[in-house]
Order: structure tokens, then sequence, then C-alpha cells
């Protein structure tokens, strides 16, 4: 009997290298995320420690032009966190669309694995009707021999 060869094999192939590099994507995305959090983090903090400064500055008395620079650095802290919280924002949607990518990729990978099983079960199959059909045969020809001896003896 020849040797089980899924017709599709290498499409399959494909569907797998389609799958990892959408959990690849995927990965990668979630990194990013992981990234703009953690600088987040680290401007509100960052953040929060001007503010303490600014109202120590302010409890020892400041000018008023001096209170004016203030105000701008602390509009640059929050435009800061405004610009991270959006790209957070826009990564959650990127990782979202990877997130539906990979399913899809993981269907596609699914249909054809089901596909490959169900070749297989066929060429099990086919392999145990050979082998029933020859045993059949094989007893057959022992039984006609034999009932071909005791009729010409």
């Amino acid at each position: 009997m020849k040797k089980f060869v899924f017709t599709y094999e290498k499409i399959l192939r494909l569907k797998v290298e389609l799958e990892n590099e959408a959990k690849n994507e995927l990965a990668v995305a979630i990194q990013k995320k992981v990234k703009l959090k953690t600088k987040l983090e680290k401007f509100v903090d960052d953040q929060n420690k001007y503010l303490v400064h600014l109202n120590e500055l302010i409890s020892k008395g400041v000018k008023a032009s001096e209170l004016k620079r203030f105000n701008s650095e602390k509009s640059y802290f929050t435009k800061g966190i405004s610009e991270i919280k959006r790209s957070i924002e826009k990564q959650e949607i990127a990782i979202i669309e990877r997130r539906h990518e990979l399913t899809e990729a993981l269907k596609e990978t699914k249909k054809f694995e089901k596909l490959k099983e169900k070749e297989y079960e066929k060429y099990v199959e086919e392999i145990f009707v050979s082998e029933r059909k020859t045993i059949e045969e094989i007893v057959n020809y022992n039984n006609y021999k034999l009932s071909g001896d005791k009729n010409g003896r």
C-alpha cells in the first residue's frame, strides 16, 4: 500500500505559518501597549514629582513670570499624558485587529487539519478494506485448494 500523502500539505504548512505570524504580530502589539503603559506611568510619576516641587516653590513665594512658566510646564505634562493615552487607545484597537486576524488564521488552519484528518481516516479505511480483501482471497484460495484435493482423490 502506498504511503499517506495529504493532498493539501503545502497549503496546510502555509496556513500554520500565517497563524504563527499572526501570533507574533499580536505579541508585538501587546508588548507595544505594555511599553506605552509603562511610559504613561513614568510620565504621571514625573508629573506628580513636578507638582510636589511646584507646590514647594509656590509656598516659598514666586514671581508672576515664574508662575506663567510653571503653568506652561504643567501643560507639557498634560499634553504628554493625553498623547500617550491616545497611543494606548490606538494600540488597543490594533490588538483587537490582530486578535481577529489570529482567530481567522486559526480557523483556516483548523479547516485544513480537519480535512487532513478525514483524508487520513479514509486512507486507514482503504488499508483495512484492502487487507480484509486480501485475507478473504487467501481463505477462498485455501478453501478452493482443499475442496479440489478432496474431489480429486
